[in-house]
């Protein structure tokens, strides 16, 4: 649940975990007191030092300006857990006690923090690296474009230092505190989980110095071994909505992200594990059929659950939803369930089309969805064509040819071939079926559930992802109701995202016109 922040700005706890800090433990607390933004606390966590009390005597110079705690030794995870149980702030940082920050890294977070105005807001930020002694060796920027199109390619591509981050204090009620089991890893199980709750927003300012010596603990073998654990555990638990948002399909999320460990980290078991899933993906290629019925008789039903069951083995279920379909379909499967290839599961809920195609879409399981309203049918090969397409292009939405069933003339209709980036024109071209329609779950978890009319819903996908298209013709469908086209044009034309297209809706508003003297002169 989104939840706002309101009233005073916030308290920020920067909490220094040191471990026989005496090299460099001074500097970062004198970074974290010349800090502009000055609502701070400083807490340092001597997490049982053995240097002959000189982490102790450096942090116990600086008097009441900090907080100065000792725990016998656990490792990082449990000095920032200490930390936080410890912090009276609103806000967690982090600043490890060989790494600098920026005097104005609290104030431009704050900043952002309030502006957003969202309570569980978790920010990252760029940073620069320096040396044993301080000097300017590089930077590391995440760019922008990056973050907007694939927003957890931060976590997926080591991209969040734990020195940049911002965290509300609240964010660790849901998400729990850093594994005290993970002694060199503990960051990214975190980010692993404030990604899935949260997310993270990244701020483009080098914030941070943080410094490379040769006592950092993530070459030791230990260090390298809990990373290919973690890696594999990340890659094997990650959920298709997940690697679409990265690369728009498993296997090439799968493929990405072995490259990515194979030439950018030592991590050569979880690599393997990666190209390893990704030949997976590839074989077991899944798609959910959601059939739903409109005023279609039993002998049309039987002849799209059979259209549906031609597909092969692409097909994992299918799931019929509507009540009207859902005791036809049962009737007709009854006496056969047990013969069925696949799984047939009943989803029943909201009325109308709008409402079966929302509950089919939220009861569907597998990666990709495809939509069929009976009478419509399949013709044999449209899964395996569009789901073989969607998955290499990396590609959210489809659609194929079809033919009109009504049409006296069999004519096909070549609406396959319109592909690729068609916004705005998609506005002013209302002839995508839904039975042709393939789309993949992400778009679902989105809030894309075609509980509406459809032609919105196209165009609003369309909008922010290319359309995929199969030139062939892959079904047969009865002729669009006229009204369908007139709603959409109404709602478009007081859109105001897509409102001000005004050559496309012309275009929409004959087509509207053409369709309603065609359907009057049929009626007459």
């Amino acid at each position: 649940m989104v939840e706002r922040v309101s009233g005073e700005p916030p308290r920020v706890s920067i909490v220094i975990p040191v471990f026989n800090g005496g090299n460099y433990l001074g500097d970062a607390i004198d970074s974290a007191l010349s800090q502009t933004y000055k609502d701070c606390e400083v807490i340092v966590i001597n997490d049982g030092s053995q240097d002959g009390d000189q982490t102790k005597r450096i942090a116990q110079s600086f008097g009441h300006h900090i907080t100065y705690k000792e725990k016998a030794n656990g490792g990082v995870s449990s000095a920032l857990n200490f930390g936080i149980r410890h912090m009276t702030g609103d806000i967690f940082t982090w600043l490890s006690h060989d790494d600098i920050f920026e005097a104005h890294k609290t104030a431009l977070q704050v900043d952002a923090y309030r502006s957003a105005g969202l309570r569980n807001l978790c920010l990252f930020s760029d940073f620069t690296w320096i040396d044993p002694f301080g000097s300017f060796i590089g930077k590391q920027k995440y760019g922008d474009a990056l973050m907007r199109n694939r927003p957890a390619s931060a976590l997926f591509e080591c991209m969040i230092n734990g020195c940049t981050t911002f965290i509300p204090r609240c964010v660790f009620d849901r998400v729990g505190l850093f594994d005290e089991k993970a002694r060199y890893t503990q960051d990214y199980w975190m980010w692993r989980n404030i990604e899935r709750s949260f997310g993270f927003v990244h701020l483009p300012y080098c914030l941070t110095r943080v410094r490379k010596h040769a006592e950092q603990d993530s070459m030791k073998p230990a260090a390298l071994a809990e990373a290919e654990m973690l890696w594999t555990t990340i890659l094997d638990q990650s959920t298709c909505v997940e690697r679409s948002y990265m690369s728009g399909s498993s296997e090439r999320f799968f493929d990405y992200m072995g490259r990515f460990l194979l030439e950018r980290s030592p991590n050569r078991a979880a690599a393997r594990r990666a190209f390893s899933l990704a030949s997976e993906a590839r074989m077991h290629r899944r798609v959910s059929a959601v059939l739903i019925s409109d005023g279609a008789s039993d002998e049309e039903m039987s002849r799209s659950i059979e259209s549906i069951l031609c597909q092969g083995r692409h097909l994992a279920e299918i799931v019929v939803t509507g009540s009207e379909a859902v005791g036809t379909v049962g009737r007709l499967l009854r006496d056969a369930a047990e013969g069925c290839p696949v799984p047939v599961r009943f989803a029943r809920g909201k009325s109308g089309v709008a409402g079966s195609w929302y509950d089919g879409l939220l009861a569907a399981k597998s990666e990709y969805i495809a939509l069929l309203r009976a009478p419509d049918v399949w013709l044999p090969g449209k899964l395996a064509a569009q789901v073989d397409d969607l998955a290499e292009r990396g590609w959210l939405i489809s659609h194929t040819s079809y033919r009109l069933r009504d049409n006296a003339d069999p004519s096909r209709t070549r609406t396959g071939s319109f592909a690729g980036n068609v916004y705005p024109e998609i506005i002013g071209f209302p002839h995508i079926a839904p039975s042709t329609l393939m789309i993949h779950r992400s778009l679902v978890a989105r809030g894309w559930t075609f509980d509406g009319n459809l032609h919105l819903q196209v165009v609003g996908i369309v909008a922010r992802h290319r359309l995929a298209g199969i030139p062939e013709v892959y079904a047969t469908v009865r002729a669009a109701d006229p009204t369908s086209t007139e709603e959409a044009l109404r709602t478009l034309l007081t859109d105001p995202e897509h409102g001000h297209h005004s050559r496309e809706l012309r275009r929409l508003s004959e087509i509207a016109d053409r369709c309603r003297r065609s359907h009057d002169e049929v009626d007459a």
